[in-house]
């Protein structure tokens, strides 16, 4: 059953209408903003914490605090860098869309449904 479906749908991506292709691509935008959302959150919230974590400390050791402060930054560098990767991925699946990227994207959703 679920093979067929699956056909089905590659098969109106390489042959069929317009508005099919997009709907898939407006429907691939949404998920990969959602999925980005709940990364920058769980990110945010983990950074938050952290920090919490890091004041308690400085506040009871000077110099643990100095390391901490470095720690920080570093973490905030990595948690920019990753961020900014995974809007560049974004953009480029949207401006390429169509062909295989969205062929894939759709096979993942209809396997999430199924």
């Amino acid at each position: 059953m679920g093979r067929t479906q699956l056909r089905k749908r590659k098969i109106r991506i390489h042959h069929g209408k317009e508005t099919s292709k997009q709907i898939d691509r407006k429907q691939n935008e949404g998920e990969i903003v959602a999925i980005v959302v709940i990364v920058v959150v769980v990110v945010v919230k983990v950074v938050v914490t952290v920090v919490l974590v890091l004041v308690v400390v400085e506040v009871e050791v000077v110099v643990v605090g100095v390391v901490v402060v470095v720690v920080v930054v570093v973490v905030v560098v990595v948690v920019v860098a990753v961020v900014v990767v995974v809007v560049v991925v974004v953009v480029v699946v949207i401006v390429v869309g169509g062909g295989g990227v969205a062929a894939a994207a759709v096979l993942l959703t209809n396997k999430k449904m199924d």
